[in-house]
Order: structure tokens, then sequence, then C-alpha cells
């Protein structure tokens, strides 16, 4: 939710067009291939759906992903550009351990301890 937050806030968008067209050519691909094919029958049949539902249902997800797509390839043109000799490695660790932190600031998440059966004064 913060990735699609963030992407907003950097002006990206998807227009419905871009995201039926995501669709047709993931479709089309699943198609020709059996082993995408098999994949998405058992995936499909862990959650109980059909194959029919999840096409009808899956514009919403495909749009967020190309959101966040667009996000990611932004942050790693810029990041490469400040450090041209950093590695896909360095990407990651900057990703996790700092833009991360700066995104919860930034919309001031806090992360709240798990409930756990213990009673308050046990451990």
């Amino acid at each position: 939710e913060l990735l699609l937050r963030e992407a907003a806030s950097r002006g990206f968008s998807v227009d419905e067009a871009a995201v039926e067209q995501h669709v047709k050519q993931t479709k089309a691909a699943m198609e020709q291939s059996p082993e995408a094919k098999a994949m998405l029958r058992e995936y499909l049949q862990g959650l109980g759906m059909k194959e029919k539902e999840y096409w009808e249902t899956s514009e919403t997800v495909y749009r967020k992903w190309l959101l966040t797509a667009q996000l990611d390839a932004a942050l790693r043109q810029e990041y490469f550009a400040e450090n041209p000799d950093a590695t896909a490695a360095d990407f990651h660790d900057y990703y996790m351990n700092e833009y991360q932190d700066s995104l919860f600031e930034s919309y001031q998440v806090q992360m709240l301890p798990l409930e756990t059966d213990s009673k308050p004064g046990q451990p």
C-alpha cells in the first residue's frame, strides 16, 4: 500500500488500456506455455478459484503491479545515476535498509508488536 501511495505521489499512473493490454499479453503468454498454464491451474486450485474468475479480477492486481513497477524503475534509475558503480545487491541493500525506513517515516507508519498468548508481565 505504501508503494502505491508513493507511486501516486510521484505522479505515476496506469490507464485502463495499459492494464487491459498487460492482462491480454499475460494471458496469451500463459496459453503458449504448458508449464505456466499448469502452475496457474495449481495456484487457482489452491485458492478455490476458476480461471475465468481469475482473469475477470486480475485487472486490479495487474494495475497495482504496473504502478509499483514504474516506481521500481524510477528508484533504480535514480539510485544508479547517483551510484554508477553500484551493483544490484547494493540497490537491494539500499532499498531494504534505507528506502523502506524513509517510506515508513514519510507516511508515519508504526510497527506494532505481535500479540502473543502470554499475559502482561509473562515472557
